[in-house]
């Protein structure tokens, strides 16, 4: 019995490293690349993300019906930035909040914003909580679909500031 066995727990010797490092080569290739514009930017698996995506920051904090309480992002391509296009990697929007904004937040008031350029009108995204970062600072994300503009703000009909 033992010796039928024997050919068995070689050939599992030789296949359960070979399937180990097969996972550790997947795990390895989805790294993150994130750029950073302060508090706020983009995370993606894409390979070479930090010189194929480019971020610009839009000095608009009022479009629309939406206050934004931090500047907009443009996220585009930077082999063609005017094409409209879609992200073919897993891709996420993130903004750091404080403490006022962490509350606003959990009231369900701020929301991450995608423009959509065919419909000409802000999307509010299906967005998360993504953890602490440093300073106790709570960070939101939503996932990415396409190039374009995202921000994070209030409707306008939400009250500003707490009413008494």
């Amino acid at each position: 019995m033992i010796k039928k066995l024997i050919p068995v727990l070689v050939a599992l010797c030789l296949v359960i490293p070979a399937i180990g490092a097969a996972v550790g080569t997947a795990s390895a290739q989805s790294t993150w690349t994130k750029i950073d514009t302060g508090g706020q930017g983009f995370a993606s698996t894409m390979p070479n993300f930090d010189t194929e995506a480019r971020v610009t920051v839009v000095n608009n904090n009022r479009v629309s019906s939406i206050r934004f309480v931090k500047p907009v992002m443009q996220l585009s391509n930077s082999k063609d930035p005017y094409k409209l296009q879609m992200v073919n990697s897993l891709t996420y929007v993130y903004f750091n909040l404080n403490s006022i904004q962490q509350r606003q937040w959990k009231n369900g008031t701020l929301r991450i914003y995608y423009y959509n350029r065919g419909a000409t009108e802000w999307v509010k995204l299906n967005s998360y909580p993504a953890g602490a970062v440093r300073g106790g600072v709570q960070r939101v994300s939503a996932p990415v679909r396409n190039y374009g503009l995202y921000g994070l703000g209030l409707a306008s009909d939400i009250p500003l500031t707490k009413q008494k």
